[in-house]
This record gives structure tokens, C-alpha cells and sequence, in this order.
């Protein structure tokens, strides 16, 4: 079915497009994976060049989805000062927004800001006269989980590493950090890790990072947004990770999580969802916009 994110998105079909997906963790190639499909799907070519390793005067600069824009010393922020002044557009994909002030309010009209809760949505209109502002699903919503477990894997162990050793090296393609190439080439060893989980029913998937809250963590929680973490410069990278969530959901019936795209990857497997809070308002504002009442099987847990 045709999103939203697509209609909008098909005015720059045959423009040059630069992409800087959004990075972090398996979450973050959840999105980039959907965001590559609806690049597929109609038809806009794109290159995913190195931040600064491309002239951005006159281009159509797409900035990933995601969650990154909540402080002005993260990447999103810097790409987007840099962006908004010598973009010919530049598009923010569906994002959670806040503490970035100073650099909303240097938007343009040749801004386009589409916030994926109305809660960030709020924000940025309130800032910015002249950014133009959406609101829109997480783009995850829009991932084709059956594309993503079905179709072959894009590279081989040996090809993605040449390729991540032949674009650090000589080009300005993005490349997935060596850690992260390295945890690809390991994947299904790791999997195999957690195969001691498989038949409970249930997993725990909590998040282990500073956006943790005061939640108590089963011993037996694995937080597989980092566990999966192959990045997001590639769209090889972004299926691999994207997949391995899938496949290790896929095993259980009942997800226990505060982390966002987890809950949208079991959501859109069918499975229950236990769905409680990060440290501020972004699972909440996202489980209100885009999943209470569309899926009956995700439970806000608070």
C-alpha cells in the first residue's frame, strides 16, 4: 500500500538525491531498511556519500529517520547545519525532535521536517516560521518483513568486506564501522548465541544504554538492537541487521521492550507486545501517534 512517505517522497524521482541514512544501533537499520525499500520501490536514485565528502550546494539532501536530533552535538545536528545552508532541499525523514533550538531556528524554506510524533511535531512548528513541517509514521511502519526474510542475502561474508575495505579506502561511499562490518561477518555464529532463549515464548529486549530508565532488567534480557548493530550505510548492512531482528523475534510470542523499533519489528510479526518506556517521551509519543488502536497485540506497559 502506498504511504504517505511515498507520495511525498516521489517528487524527487529524478533529481540527485544525496542520503545520509541516520546511524546507531539494529533500530536505526530497521528504518534504513524500510527507507531503502521506498527508495526501490519508486524508482529514486540516490548516493550515500561520507558526510563531507560531498558537495551539498544545489542538492536534494535526504536525511535519515530516526531519533538522532535531540542535542546539537549529535550527527544529524551537524549534518543539518551544514544541509540547511547549502541544500537546495533538504528532507528530514520522520523523526523524534528536541533540544536542537538554535538550529531549527536557522531553517529555510528550503527545509521540509517530518517528525513521526506530534509531540516533536508541536516543537518545531513553534520554532521554525519558515521550515515546512510534516507529521508522519516512524518509516519502520512501511518495512516489507517478507521481503526482508525472504530475499538472498545482498553480499557475500568475503564481498562485504572487500567492499567495506575498497570504499574506506579509495572512495567517499559511506562505510559501516570496522566493528560493525566484523559483527556482520559473525552473525550467524552469534545467533547461535542466543539460541538458548529459543522455546520460553517470551524474550526480554531492554535497552542497556543511557536511554535505560530505572526499569529492573531480567537477568535474562538481551538487547538485541546492539547485539545486531551492523550499521546503516549500505543497504547489504541495513537488510543483514534488519533480518537478524526479524529472525530472532520470529522465535518467540510474547516481546517484552522499551526499544522503538523493536516493538514496531515484533508489532509487524504479529507477535505480542509488552511495550513500556524509554527515558523521555519518544515510545510513548510514537505508541500514541502510529500504534494504539492500529495494532491490538502491542499493550503500553508505562
Amino acid at each position: 500500500m502506498t504511504t504517505h512517505l511515498e507520495q511525498y517522497l516521489t517528487q524527487y524521482c529524478g533529481s540527485e538525491v544525496v542520503y545520509f541514512p541516520n546511524p546507531g544501533n539494529a533500530g536505526d537499520s530497521v528504518i534504513a531498511t524500510a527507507t531503502y525499500q521506498i527508495f526501490d520501490k519508486i524508482g529514486l536514485s540516490y548516493e550515500t556519500p561520507k558526510f563531507g565528502g560531498c558537495d551539498l550546494h544545489d542538492r536534494i539532501v535526504i536525511y535519515g529517520g530516526g531519533g538522532n536530533l535531540v542535542g546539537q552535538s549529535t550527527y544529524s545536528a551537524r549534518v543539518a547545519k551544514d544541509a540547511c545552508k547549502l541544500a537546495k532541499r533538504l528532507v528530514i525523514l520522520p523523526h523524534t525532535i528536541k533540544s536542537v533550538t538554535p538550529i531549527i531556528e536557522d531553517f529555510g524554506r528550503n527545509v521540509d521536517v517530518i517528525c513521526r510524533e506530534p509531540v516533536s511535531y508541536n516543537y518545531v512548528k513553534k520554532i521554525s516560521s519558515l521550515a515546512n513541517v510534516y507529521l508522519m509514521d516512524d518509516v519502520a511502519f512501511s518495512l516489507d518483513v517478507r521481503n526482508v526474510l525472504e530475499d538472498e542475502i545482498i553480499l557475500s561474508r568475503l564481498e562485504r568486506f572487500v567492499s567495506y575495505a575498497i570504499n574506506k579506502t579509495f572512495t567517499h561511499i559511506a562505510t559501516p564501522s570496522f566493528d560493525n562490518v566484523i559483527r556482520s561477518i559473525l552473525v550467524d555464529r552469534n545467533f547461535k548465541k542466543l539460541q538458548f532463549s529459543f522455546g520460553t515464548g517470551e524474550v526480554y529486549c531492554f535497552r542497556t544504554d543511557p536511554e535505560k530508565t530505572s526499569l529492573e532488567i531480567p537477568e535474562e534480557n538481551i538487547d538485541i538492537s546492539a547485539f545486531f548493530q551492523f550499521g546503516v550505510e549500505t543497504k547489504d548492512v541495513a537488510y543483514l541487521s534488519a533480518r537478524a531482528v526479524l529472525s530472532f523475534l520470529a522465535n518467540f510470542k510474547t516481546v517484552h521492550t522499551n526499544r522503538l523499533h523493536i516493538a514496531i519489528s515484533a508489532a509487524l510479526l504479529g507477535l505480542e507486545v509488552k511495550f513500556y518506556a524509554n527515558n523521555y517521551y519518544k515510545c510513548r509519543a510514537v505508541y500514541n501517534f502510529s500504534m494504539e488502536g492500529r495494532f491490538p497485540n502491542v499493550h503500553w506497559m508505562g
